[in-house]
């Protein structure tokens, strides 16, 4: 049976501006990710990079007291931060920074150790978009992983410094060079995985990029055909989530619906929301909980409900790594 989960990409630091409040916590969707699934009991690894400074150092000690294992490179660029800015929506605003340390992920020896071990891998865009060493490393661990029962997500994730439909270049030329660029890091990781996870803003995005038309169920639909995915997981914020999937010898487009109310959890646990509470890393959440269901061998309507729930929960927390209560765990 293979044993572990792999998180690979940004591991870095949250900074939360609210009210003019400056609240930092430990983040990066692939720590988030492993950060979760350790809590419902699946063995896995962030494989990242942060800097030879005082936040790279507090970064792990901060993911080994809470039991979280990683592969760190200490590299020469300065540990990843970003800023998360809550908007009226109750989405977030992110200014992203560049030539960070987790954009310098090699592929170590330790690493390598793991491949015939490795269950699941999660990444995502933001550590490939320099289409450099971080992502040769991400590519070469998925290429590596051969077994079709591994679970491979691409959380696909448009950020600032990733997304195609909002370029900072300042020319035409540079423009292009970085269209192209970021539409071979999209097609390529889709490639590779056979789980996508992709929200409503990113959907149209992803969509236009390809030339797919329709409504979401149709492009949904045409990306599981096109790059042989297993399942799309299509995130609507409060609305809940889709799990569009087909039966193994089907055709047949099947469709998994949940949403689970915040305040029904709230009431549900007897719990009061954080004083700060955001939703930076629930969708992070969402995706271990849902891989850690599949893994332990839930079917998938299952697994969409145990993550939506555990999704809600965070979103009553402040931070993307809160201690989980024990009632959400399965």
């Amino acid at each position: 049976m293979k044993k572990f989960i792999i998180g690979i990409g940004e591991a870095l630091w949250d900074k939360f501006i609210k009210e003019h409040l400056l609240i930092r916590k430990p983040g990066g969707a692939p720590a988030n990710f492993v950060y979760h699934t350790t809590q419902l009991g699946i063995e896995g690894f962030v494989v990242s990079a942060v800097g030879d400074d005082d936040l790279g150092r507090e970064l792990q000690e901060f993911l080994d007291k809470k039991g979280v294992r990683y592969i760190m490179h200490i590299s020469n660029n300065k540990t990843g931060e970003v800023e998360a800015t809550p908007l009226a929506n109750g989405d977030n605003e992110y200014k992203i920074f560049k030539n960070v340390a987790y954009d310098d992920i090699p592929y170590t020896d330790a690493l390598d150790k793991l491949v015939p071990y490795i269950g699941a891998i999660c990444f995502g865009t933001l550590a490939q978009r320099e289409n450099g060493t971080s992502s040769q490393t991400i590519r070469r661990l998925l290429e590596s992983v051969d077994d079709e029962s591994t679970l491979k997500i691409y959380d696909i994730n448009i950020r600032p410094t990733c997304d195609i439909s909002n370029l900072e270049s300042t020319t035409e030329e540079d423009a292009r060079v970085e269209r192209e660029k970021l539409m071979a890091i999209y097609t390529t990781s889709l490639q590779l995985a056979n789980i996508l996870k992709i929200n409503q803003t990113e959907l149209p995005i992803l969509a236009e990029c390809l030339g797919i038309k329709g409504e979401h169920k149709q492009i949904c639909e045409a990306l599981i055909e096109r790059f042989k995915l297993n399942i799309v997981i299509y995130t609507l914020g409060e609305e809940g989530s889709i799990v569009y999937y087909k039966e193994a010898g089907s055709q047949e487009l099947q469709e998994s619906y949940c949403r689970v109310d915040i305040d029904d959890i709230i009431s549900e646990l007897n719990i009061t929301k954080d004083e700060n509470c955001d939703t930076v890393g629930a969708g992070d959440s969402f995706t271990a909980a849902f891989v850690a269901g599949i893994i332990k061998g839930l079917d998938i309507k299952d697994a969409h409900y145990k993550a939506s729930r555990l999704a809600a929960y965070v979103c009553t927390r402040q931070g993307a790594m809160p201690q989980l209560h024990k009632s959400i765990l399965f």
